[in-house]
């Protein structure tokens, strides 16, 4: 029996403590709601709060009918299987990829990662980035919850923050002062929406009044010297067609390859009889539209505070500075500006990118003691172009798994993918449309329509579109399978479900090898199973669902071709490599798969009495921008060519479809929500993640539940200021209207702690299901039912949904 769960003082990601999601997590074990057996649906009607008609049947039985569809879709065509989950386990992509498809997260992409990892990906050949803790001295957080909610290395950031209180400043750029920014040195409140400009503010007065940028890093690490023409492109070599930069020494124009003693960042220039000039000295003209006084009007934070704050970065950047690292002499850049899903949830997120990594690259404070650190690193090439480029994902399918690099851009076709990906040239992913594509397949032209959704840990009928928009999409599936570890949203939907396993009874190393977060040292850990699921046996056994997924694989006439994408994804030397035509367990496999990564002696028996690896990484493994590689992007003159690519099929197909956003340089742009349908709709509104539960899979846990409760989790967080001028005081229950006409109630809770015109709700508030609720109302308001999925409020180029609303809060007189 668990009684106690604490943190490993030898894994340095957590170095022994636990959040409160970790110390909590067994308490679900006992959830009255747990699926312990498979269900199959009698009822054919589907929908939030109608009863499926759970008819109990035995393991065989579910089995052997998910397999008989399988096996009919693969005939057909596997991309009909629509494979989404959240979790990586070691089997989920051999899987996918021997039947043919992708395992594929599904909301994550509406607005989580669509102005985060392709700006990583373009800079720092890496899925996401952290400060360098302890070494950074001042870290920016913009529309994130560095040390407190969001990144892989959430506990050590905490950590070292606490630890170092004093020599780290953070300031945090919100516009609700959450919890991470309650614990900021400094917090300032922002409109929702303008992140960019006020990003931009900070590029300006750095460039143009502080004369603050990293001048030799980006004459010899990334394309400002570029020439750049009227056109917007590269100026070229006739003979060689490789781009021009301008050599000040020698007063000529060479190509970037050649020796060039002083490569120009400024200037205009003639080359091949047309005037030009660098790309940095676009990018610098370009940034003087964004003066503090005028961001002041577009974000309300006050100029002074912008100039200063650029002053403050720009000083702490310390330009030239140097530190010793184990007798290596290496750039230290201690500033770093961090960003995430405050910037990827509105309609212009890869601008918003764009600017938050500008900012970043311009001080030379990448992968650099101190600096903004990548991780999850992929490999790369430089292209003929002299730049970077992050490699694919190996075995990947269609938009998955995992998000993908933008540059070069990916060549435009008509769509072959359930959510329109081909139609997302540099794009990480593209998931909210799938919902267009499955609602309105004629209009998208959308050649794969799913048969059957393979679901698990990924709630997507709460955590997608809007409640009634992800009805109408789950009903238009014809077979739908969910491993549930309690009957939630989506599961509601399920034609069959299996049960699944909590974490604690769970056998899955983690399956990318090894985490190496930031600076820290390379660390291998995983899941190992203290308890036995409460199935009937021999299923008490289970410790993944991968054993499921084998199964089916075996019923179904595709186990061979696992063995096959297991010996080819995993690597697998030939002393490790499974043979066609035998069967393994789900044990042997990850006894081959541990040895082939970390030696012979590093199987089975090792990861389940210890499973604990810690290797220290050298100075250039874990400071690589202290090191050559390819040029790194400050303009971006792939997007022309993309955006004239993804106009020319659109248009012959007749898809609606805006390329506008295909620009390449960083620019602000206002949210619809900026221009509201009507005067009475006053206030924007935004969701916040909070720290205490993980999107769903915390909902039911009552220990949880109760620290959000007494936290205003199921509360509208309003402005004092607000709701004095509207007549509302705590604990009033009000109407929210969208000025879509969506509409919710809730009560109030008023505080200092939010932007004066901004209204908040929490992001894992208003669900419906049973087990969430306690067979009670729901709780809080769904923020995702209030979106609109139409045109005017979805990203062309990245694929976010905005989720900035304009609203008019009135007063009820009591709760119905």
């Amino acid at each position: 029996m668990v009684v106690r769960i604490d943190g490993d003082p030898a894994n340095p990601y957590n170095q022994g403590k636990a959040c409160a999601k970790g110390r909590a997590g067994f308490y679900t074990l006992f959830s009255p709601y747990r699926v312990t057996s498979p269900l199959r649906r009698t009822n054919p009607e589907k929908g939030p709060g109608v009863d499926p008609g759970w008819e109990p049947i035995s393991w065989n039985q579910a089995l052997d009918l998910v397999a008989g569809k399988l096996k009919d879709i693969g005939e057909d065509d596997p991309r009909k299987l629509w494979r989404v989950t959240f979790d990586r386990s070691p089997l989920d992509y051999t899987w996918c990829a021997a039947f043919g498809t992708s395992p594929q997260p599904f909301s994550a992409g509406f607005f989580c990662g669509n102005a985060v990892h392709t700006m990583h990906f373009l800079n720092q050949f890496a899925v996401e980035a952290v400060p360098d803790v302890p070494l950074t001295q001042y870290i920016l957080s913009v529309g994130g919850q560095y040390g407190a909610v969001v990144h892989y290395d959430t506990m050590n950031g905490a950590f070292e923050l606490g630890r170092n209180r004093e020599k780290i400043k953070l300031v945090a750029v919100d516009p609700f002062c959450g919890h991470a920014a309650g614990m900021a040195d400094e917090w300032i409140p922002i409109r929702p929406g303008t992140d960019a400009a006020f990003l931009l503010s900070l590029v300006h007065v750095l460039i143009n009044e502080l004369g603050i940028y990293d001048a030799p890093f980006l004459q010899r690490f990334s394309n400002a010297p570029y020439l750049i023409g009227a056109d917007g492109r590269y100026v070229r070599d006739p003979g060689t067609h490789k781009p021009l930069m301008w050599d000040a020494a020698e007063g000529v124009a060479k190509p970037f390859d050649a020796p060039v003693t002083d490569p120009a960042l400024f200037g205009n220039h003639r080359v091949l009889g047309a005037e030009v000039r660098p790309a940095f000295q676009v990018i610098a003209e370009r940034a003087r539209q964004y003066t503090p006084e005028e961001v002041s009007r577009i974000t309300s934070i006050p100029a002074a505070t912008v100039r200063r704050i650029a002053r403050e970065f720009g000083a702490a950047a310390r330009v030239g500075a140097t530190i010793t690292i184990d007798g290596e002499q290496l750039p230290y850049r201690p500033a770093s500006v961090i960003w995430y899903r405050g910037l990827s949830s509105h309609k212009y997120a890869f601008m918003n990118g764009f600017a938050a990594m500008l900012l970043q690259t311009i001080i030379g404070g990448l992968d650099v003691p101190g600096g903004l650190m990548g991780y999850r690193r992929a490999k790369y090439r430089a292209t003929e172009d002299g730049l970077l480029a992050a490699m694919p994902h190996p075995g990947r399918v269609g938009s998955g798994p995992g998000p993908t690099n933008p540059y070069p851009a990916r060549v435009v076709t008509p769509p072959q993918s359930i959510d329109l990906f081909e139609l997302f040239p540099v794009a990480c992913y593209s998931r909210a449309f799938a919902v267009k594509a499955i609602l309105e397949p004629e209009k998208y032209h959308a050649r794969v329509r799913p048969q059957m959704l393979l679901q698990r840990r990924s709630n997507m009928a709460y955590t997608g579109a809007g409640r009634e928009m992800m009805t109408e999409l789950l009903c238009k599936i014809p077979f739908i399978v969910s491993f549930a570890f309690e009957i939630d949203e989506t599961a509601e939907f399920a034609d069959v479900v299996f049960p699944d396993l909590h974490y604690l009874e769970q056998l899955e190393p983690v399956g990318e090898g090894e985490y190496t977060t930031g600076s820290q040292p390379a660390t291998f850990y995983g899941s190992k199973p203290v308890l036995k699921p409460p199935f009937d046996p021999p299923w008490d056994q289970l410790v993944s669902h991968d054993e499921i997924l084998l199964e089916l694989a075996d019923r179904a006439g595709f186990l061979d071709d696992v063995y096959i994408a297991c010996n080819a994804l995993w690597r697998l030397p030939s002393d490790y490599a499974l043979q066609p035509g035998k069967r393994y367990s789900y044990q042997e496999l990850m006894d081959r798969a541990l040895k082939a990564t970390h030696g012979a002696d590093k199987g089975l028996e090792w990861y389940l009495k210890d499973g604990l690896a810690v290797k220290e990484r050298s100075v250039r493994e874990r400071y690589p921008g202290a090191y050559p590689k390819p040029r790194i992007h400050v303009y971006h003159e792939y997007m022309i060519d993309a955006g004239r690519q993804v106009e020319a099929v659109t248009r012959e197909l007749g898809i609606p479809w805006d390329s506008s956003g295909y620009v390449p340089l960083a620019e602000w742009r206002p949210c619809p929500a900026h221009t509201p349908k009507a005067p009475d709709f006053d206030l924007y509104m935004i969701t916040a993640k909070a720290p205490y539960h993980a999107l769903t899979a915390t909902g039911s846990n009552p220990l949880l539940n109760e620290v959000g409760s007494r936290l205003g989790y199921n509360e509208i967080a309003l402005h004092r200021d607000a709701g004095k001028r509207k007549g509302l005081k705590d604990g009033d229950w009000v109407e929210v209207e969208t000025d879509s006409g969506k509409k919710a109630r809730g009560r109030v809770k008023l505080t200092s702690a939010i932007h004066p015109e901004v209204t908040a709700v929490w992001s894992s508030a208003g669900r419906w299901a049973r087990g969430a609720t306690q067979n009670k109302d729901p709780r809080g308001i769904h923020f995702n039912s209030l979106l609109t999925l139409d045109d005017e409020h979805m990203d062309f180029v990245s694929g976010a949904v905005d989720s900035c609303l304009r609203v008019k809060i009135t007063k009820l007189e009591k709760k119905n």
